[in-house]
């Protein structure tokens, strides 16, 4: 393998050497993958420095727990589609908290990391994880941490937030439909992770004229509400 100038120029000569091993063609001697992560090299890059949670982390938390199921939903599909630019900050808080590098945030890694900070974990902290946990792994991975964390400032931009709205509007109408909601949030599963009635439901919390789909303005008005106590809410409902 052939590292060509100017790209590979402002690379380390350790990470080079790193990819030389892991591309040798013969896998007898190729390095095995407990070696590379055994690396000198890789351990120190991968060590991610302490970064400070900002005041708002348990928060931001809690807020999520009392957002529409769809806003839940539509925030989880719009951490995938950012750019790292604007989710810089929240990456080095991940890999920050991410202790054992396994990708996933474990109710203790997050419980220790808030007293390390010198906050006080809420009392139903597992429960609050749980309700962010959109895919039942009982722990948060970086998909469902970028949801739970994104600033409102970032997701109500116009562009972004008509960019989160089109993944749903499959067919450029301007409305999301049960069915386009259904689509995306089931993808070819053969078993069903949404029913018919919850996909109902979430439509309903947002469709403000009543006429069984979810316009841009309707999604827009979601996206910058505030989440509701959660004694509110189940009032509510």
């Amino acid at each position: 393998f052939e590292f060509r100038s100017p790209e590979w120029d402002p690379i380390s000569q350790g990470a080079k050497n790193l990819i030389t091993q892991m591309l040798t063609f013969d896998p007898s001697i190729r390095p095995t993958a407990e070696t590379v992560l055994m690396s000198p090299w890789l351990k120190f890059k991968g060590t991610p420095k302490s970064t400070p949670l900002s005041k708002d982390f348990v928060t931001r938390l809690s807020g999520f727990r009392a957002f529409s199921k769809l806003k839940k939903v539509a925030l989880t599909a719009l951490a995938q589609q950012l750019p790292d630019e604007k989710i810089e900050s929240l990456q080095k808080t991940f890999r920050a908290l991410d202790q054992n590098g396994d990708g996933m945030l474990s109710v203790e890694e997050i419980r220790e990391a808030i007293v390390q900070q010198g906050l006080k974990p809420p009392k139903a902290l597992e429960d609050i994880l749980q309700a962010i946990d959109c895919n039942g792994s009982g722990s948060l991975d970086y998909t469902e941490f970028l949801a739970a964390m994104l600033d409102q400032k970032v997701y109500m931009q116009r562009d972004v937030c008509w960019a989160a709205f089109r993944i749903f509007d499959l067919d450029g109408d301007g409305k999301i439909t049960r069915e386009e909601l259904g689509k995306v949030l089931n993808g070819d599963s053969v078993q069903e992770l949404f029913g018919t009635r919850k996909i109902e439901k979430m439509i309903e919390e947002v469709d403000k004229d009543g006429d069984g789909a979810v316009d841009f303005e309707e999604f827009c008005a979601m996206m910058s509400s505030k989440a509701e106590p959660p004694s509110k809410r189940q009032k509510l409902n």
